[in-house]
């Protein structure tokens, strides 16, 4: 059995909460322009920071978070727990946030209902030749899903999400392929505040307990 954590901020962070963010983590939020954005940014840091404290018994001050991009060597790649044992994603959406934690790899990612129409006019990009939607409504989902096993692989948008296919067998526990070769993990989807996806990818077949939390818990 596998436990994975999944905490949601639906409000930005206080004060208080960003006051355990580092320098770095606060210069990075300098750069984005957008105001929207740069809070949620800060949001989501904070959050991780609370989360990853609260599960590992530590100040949320005292975490190492790398963030180092293994392209370029910045500090704005996937954050990582180094030394802990526990993987970590991240996801941000209109008007929320949300981080997963787990003792095995972990992709989170949220996407809005009303991201549809977008996705669908981009088709060729991020679906595959032998993937048909049942309905125009359902791309937020399997593109949350797609994008969920990319960060649980730890390759981001590296692999285009066309690579990846998912196949629902009625009954049974979703097969994942990336490039044609299966890829062992279990997919979960949900239904957020009625306005997106989440869906978390992990990299296990064994039976998995979720367990969730909110910012306002703590």
């Amino acid at each position: 059995m596998v436990d994975c954590h999944v905490w949601i901020a639906d409000r930005p962070a206080s004060i208080e909460e960003l006051s355990s963010l580092n320098s770095i983590e606060l210069r990075r939020s300098e750069t984005f322009t957008d105001g929207i954005a740069r809070i949620g940014f800060l949001t989501s840091a904070a959050l991780l920071r609370t989360a990853a404290g609260y599960y590992l018994q530590v100040a949320p001050d005292s975490l190492l978070i790398d963030r180092t991009c293994v392209s370029c060597g910045e500090p704005h790649g996937a954050p990582v727990l180094p030394d802990t044992g526990v993987y970590v994603s991240t996801t941000r959406s209109s008007g929320f946030v949300a981080v997963a934690l787990c003792g095995t790899s972990v992709g989170i990612d949220a996407e809005k209902a009303t991201s549809a129409d977008m996705l669908n006019s981009i088709q060729p990009y991020w679906l595959g030749s032998s993937e048909r939607l049942r309905r125009s409504t359902d791309a937020p989902l399997l593109w949350s899903c797609k994008e969920s096993v990319l960060k649980m692989l730890g390759v981001g948008l590296d692999i285009s999400p066309s690579d990846v296919v998912i196949d629902w067998v009625r009954g049974s526990e979703p097969h994942i392929s990336v490039k044609g070769v299966a890829i062992g993990g279990t997919i979960l989807c949900f239904r957020l505040f009625s306005l997106a996806t989440l869906s978390v990818a992990i990299e296990t077949k064994n039976e998995v307990v979720m367990h969730w939390h909110y910012l306002s818990d703590f």
